[in-house]
């Protein structure tokens, strides 16, 4: 009589991360034909992103950029700003240099995007904790998605210019 082996613990983490893996790159991954395009007027740009990392974020236009917050972080959070997965960071021109930009580059990341008449762009995610170390292990997965659906939506961006053309960056 044929018994089976039970499988060990290192196949079956490998099995949980190769189908962790399957379901980040199919929910964000090699987006191509998105479903949403932001566009921010009063900056002059735009970005595309797919349904599923629209529908886990929450937009916040401030007048340093904009914040993409992961909707699903507890509300009870000690710190207001828990739960962003990036940020497009918006320079006026009128008060910074491309120099101000590279200093920031080299202090937490800072990722330079482009520029149009009026404004230098950048992106970033946060450097400190944006989840709590006692969230359950599910929204920390779907966080870390989250930020991988930025990512993605990152390399979409364009400098929308006066005729609202986009210009890929």
């Amino acid at each position: 009589m044929y018994q089976s082996k039970p499988m060990n613990i290192g196949t079956g983490v490998l099995l949980l991360a190769v189908t962790l893996g399957i379901l980040l790159l199919s929910a964000f991954g090699g987006q191509t034909d998105p479903d949403i395009l932001y566009e921010n007027d009063d900056y002059g740009f735009s970005v595309s992103m797919s349904r599923g990392f629209w529908d886990t974020v929450t937009i916040n236009e401030g007048e340093e950029g904009v914040l993409f917050y992961f909707r699903d972080v507890p509300k009870d959070e000690v710190d207001e700003n828990m739960g962003i997965v990036g940020e497009i960071q918006v320079f006026s021109k009128k008060n910074a240099t491309r120099t101000d930009l590279i200093e920031r580059e080299e202090s937490y990341d800072l990722r330079y995007l482009g520029e149009n008449e009026n404004y230098f762009f950048g992106w970033c995610h946060p450097t400190d904790a944006q989840i709590a170390p006692a969230t359950p292990e599910e929204t920390s997965v779907a966080y870390r998605s989250a930020v991988a659906g930025f990512e993605a939506m990152i390399t979409s961006f364009a400098i929308i210019d006066a005729n609202n053309e986009n210009k890929e960056i």
